[in-house]
């Protein structure tokens, strides 16, 4: 996050990795926010479904075409 900053691709920074902060320690809230009431169970379970919803939405945004968009991801080469 901290390169993609430096190299002024803030966008990218905060839809790359800034999203995973929000939502790791929500799925753990999610998981074991029962022992804080419930009101904290279901802020967890909206907060991680808006952040997995918005790392599945902002993956493959540099792709050409819709295809690319939808389908696209990491392409590491084997070999």
């Amino acid at each position: 996050m901290y390169m993609n900053i430096s190299e002024g691709n803030t966008a990218a920074a905060l839809m790359d990795q800034g999203l995973w902060p929000l939502l790791l320690p929500s799925l753990a809230l999610m998981v074991g926010g029962s022992a804080f009431g419930p009101s904290v169970a279901t802020a967890a379970k909206y907060s991680a479904i808006a952040a997995a919803a918005g790392l599945v939405l902002t993956q493959g945004r540099s792709a050409k075409n819709i295809l690319g968009k939808v389908f696209g991801g990491s392409t590491a080469s084997t070999g």
